[in-house]
């Protein structure tokens, strides 16, 4: 995989629960792949595993933020996994952490209720 590419894969989790993961930077130039898949993910109910995402943008943030807000018009909510301490620290920084629900590790968002 390229330094500035995004490679993303689903998976059905638990619950009817969907989970994408992400493998790369989310950023202005791989936002577009993102929030395709995220429009096709045919659930209320999303997991965005950002285990393997070693940065993030501000384009990307908000393509997050788009995202959220499409999940709950749905009545369902985007929750994210694994997020590095980059990552982590920049939800924090921006105070997104409120927004979104953030969980340790993939498995722990799908326990978790819809």
């Amino acid at each position: 995989m390229a330094e500035n590419q995004l490679e993303l894969e689903w998976r059905d989790g638990r619950n009817g629960k969907r989970i994408l993961i992400c493998k790369g930077p989310l950023t202005i130039s791989t936002l577009f792949g993102l929030r395709d898949a995220a429009k096709q993910a045919e659930t209320k109910s999303l997991i965005l595993d950002l285990s393997e995402v070693p940065y993030i943008d501000s384009a990307a943030l908000g393509t997050l933020v788009q995202i959220n807000v499409s999940c709950q018009r749905l009545g369902g909510k985007l929750s994210l996994a694994g997020p590095t301490a980059k990552t982590s620290a920049l939800l924090e920084m921006t105070n997104l952490n409120r927004i979104f629900t953030v969980y340790a590790t993939t498995a722990e968002a799908e326990q978790a209720p819809a």
